[in-house]
């Protein structure tokens, strides 16, 4: 999904610019909303996406990652992840909102099988070395949380003892959410 912000004319300009960039690397299926309402029933469509995955079958869980580049490495940051997800033979697709460099893997493994958890979570922290090296960020916009913290400290080391003044000073207890982003 793409959304144009401007003038009827600069929209139409882009719109038509990006439908012959997609036209040229074998894009498909190009369309446009031009309503409120149309456009409305694009972004559901594309905030539904995890749900119509886990609709597939009642066994699976989700894994969602969460990574974000400059968007001038973008394209090596997305060739990376496809690669990765064929190397582990992983059932993944990929959405994201690329206009500031975010996107995310939506992963799909059987919770009973262990190895696949280890294999996903392999993948993720393969993802986000990658952004590391790419001059992005650990998370795009959903946190920190248990799996990030070691990569918050190899992000910003300098920070991490003026983010812990900053929690104290909120939360002297230290009773939200303990251990989740610093220990």
């Amino acid at each position: 999904f793409y959304e144009f912000h401007g003038s009827e004319t600069s929209n139409k300009e882009s719109i038509e610019t990006v439908q012959e960039i997609s036209n040229n690397n074998n894009g498909s299926d190009f369309k446009w909303a031009e309503s409120t309402e149309e456009r409305n029933k694009l972004w559901q469509a594309r905030h539904d996406v995890y749900y119509s995955v886990k609709a597939q079958s009642n066994n699976i869980k989700i894994y969602t990652t969460d990574i974000c580049v400059p968007i001038s490495n973008l394209v090596e940051c997305i060739k990376f992840a496809e690669t990765e997800i064929k190397k582990y033979g992983l059932r993944a697709p990929m959405v994201g909102h690329v206009g500031d460099g975010n996107f995310h893997t939506t992963v799909i493994y059987d919770p009973a099988k262990k190895e696949d958890y280890k294999m996903i979570r392999d993948f993720s922290n393969k993802l986000i070395d990658k952004a590391l090296e790419l001059d992005g960020t650990i998370t795009g916009e959903h946190g920190i949380g248990l799996q990030k913290k070691e990569y918050l400290k190899k992000q910003h080391p300098d920070n991490i003892p003026l983010m812990k003044i900053i929690k104290k000073g909120f939360d002297p207890n230290n009773i939200m959410n303990p251990g989740k982003v610093f220990d």
